[in-house]
């Protein structure tokens, strides 16, 4: 099942992220960043109902007691960095592809809720972050976001890049 967000949530959350951007120009924002931490056993209690729900529409087919576990198997682990603010998840992943020297961050999803895009867009932050620490030569964006492609540039200094990228379902896959 593929991840769509509808137009009229799209244009609520670029009209949002509008606003952001015009209240950091007047000096209106709050310049104080949320409070981004790893993603821990208790944020389970916290957004785990909501953050289960959200990735159903992703892997419907997967039970919530899988996802959960899923979950709870990426906090502790050095291969993933799993980290929140109040209204904002995201989870990455450090990987590498046969014969390269040097690993690549995977995005796996940014989620935000109560239309804090802003929150999201400081989660990329944390995640170029992670992977500049890791070495990693590049990240793979956009697999499963509420933010916009050009919110998520602003995370890497105003660019990223496009690619085209082919594949061939083997079998259908029903939800």
């Amino acid at each position: 099942m593929a991840y769509t967000i509808s137009d009229e949530e799209r244009a609520r959350r670029a009209e949002r992220m509008k606003q952001v951007r015009a209240q950091k120009k007047t000096g209106d924002a709050d310049e104080a960043p949320c409070d981004l931490h790893r993603f821990a056993l208790p944020d389970l209690e916290d957004m785990g109902a909501w953050l289960v729900e959200r990735l159903k529409g992703r892997w419907g087919a997967v039970s919530d007691k899988n996802i959960a576990a899923f979950l709870r198997g990426v906090m502790e682990s050095n291969e993933f960095l799993f980290v929140r603010t109040r209204n904002a998840v995201a989870l990455a992943q450090a990987a590498h592809k046969p014969l390269e020297a040097v690993p690549f961050v995977e995005e796996i999803f940014v989620l935000v809720r109560n239309d804090a895009v802003e929150e999201g867009v400081q989660l990329y932050g944390a995640i170029r972050n992670w992977g500049e620490s890791h070495g990693a030569s590049r990240i793979e964006v956009g697999n499963m976001t509420d933010v916009e492609p050009e919110d998520v540039a602003s995370a890497f200094g105003g660019r990223i890049e496009t690619r085209v990228q082919c594949f061939a379902a083997l079998r259908a896959y029903h939800a």
